[in-house]
This record gives structure tokens, sequence and C-alpha cells, in this order.
């Protein structure tokens, strides 16, 4: 996995150096994101919350799963309808 991760990462700098020249995507809080920048937010994330599910399914507590109220309402039902909830 985190070899494919490595990869899409590389192929997401090509992309942002050669063909997008660099350019903002994503701007939050004075902090702007290029592309490689959000996909290692996006590979990030995705792990962490495998992480909680693994942890969920053997018996313990998925601690993002019980963080998703913290997140905005519009956001949330995204999670709960990959959840079935």
């Amino acid at each position: 996995v985190f070899m494919q991760y490595g990869i899409y990462t590389l192929l997401a700098f090509f992309i942002d150096k050669n063909l997008l020249n660099q350019m903002c995507i994503f701007t939050f809080k004075d902090q702007t994101f290029t592309l490689p920048v959000l996909a290692i937010w996006l590979f990030t994330a995705s792990e962490i919350w495998s992480i909680g599910e693994n942890i969920e399914e053997a018996g313990g507590v998925n601690y993002p799963k019980r963080l998703i109220h913290l997140i905005d309402k519009k956001y949330q039902d995204i999670f709960k309808k990959n959840n079935n909830e």
C-alpha cells in the first residue's frame, strides 16, 4: 500500500510541476495547498480511518468515527452514507 502511495505522490508532484505549474488548488485559512500536499493529506486521512476500522473490528473503540460529530454537518452525511448509519 505504501509503495502505491509513493508512486501516486511522485505522480502528483510530476503533474503539479509540469502541467499545473504549482497552481494553488485549495486555500484554507491563509494556507495554499497544491496537488501533492492534498494527495498526502488524503492518503493520511484514509490510513487513519483504516486504522480506526481495524481497531473497531478487533473489539476496540474507533476514535476517528467518534470524532465525526466535530466535522461540519454537510460532511458528516458523507461519512454516514458510507457507513449505512
